[in-house]
């Protein structure tokens, strides 16, 4: 997986990764990772918000970060409890200092093991919905 180096400029307190999905089963789509970093020299709690296509709430959870720590979640939809299919997804990722963190998300496929990187983006207020297919 290829993974851009980020200046530190490009940390903010708050962000969504979009684009993300959930398939029926585990044997075919793909899992979704979410990785966070805490930029700060202090630590903070981060709260992740899944969320489906449409903005309604999925889950939520709160995870207290070390100064300068990373942690990733495997599997995130599973570890929020959803087990249906879901074409369309975003997850907000915030910390309560207001404080700079990274965030992203990584797209493993269920066949191939294959990761795609996908940055956050810094607009949590207007995540974009993004279709998975071409409007017929």
């Amino acid at each position: 997986m290829f993974v851009p180096g980020l200046a530190p400029r490009r940390a903010s307190p708050a962000v969504v990764l979009n684009g993300l999905s959930h398939p029926a089963t585990s044997d075919s789509g793909s899992r979704v990772n979410v990785g966070v970093f805490n930029q700060a020299d202090v630590p903070q709690l981060v709260t992740y918000r899944l969320f489906d296509g449409s903005g309604n709430p999925l889950g939520e959870t709160v995870r207290l970060f070390a100064a300068r720590e990373i942690f990733q979640v495997n599997d995130v939809f599973p570890f929020f409890g959803v087990s249906g299919a879901l074409e369309s997804a975003y997850c907000l990722v915030e910390g309560n200092e207001n404080l700079p963190l990274f965030a992203y998300a990584a797209v493993i496929d269920n066949r191939s093991q294959d990761p795609i990187f996908i940055p956050a983006e810094d607009d949590p207020e207007h995540p974009p919905i993004v279709p998975l297919s071409a409007p017929k």
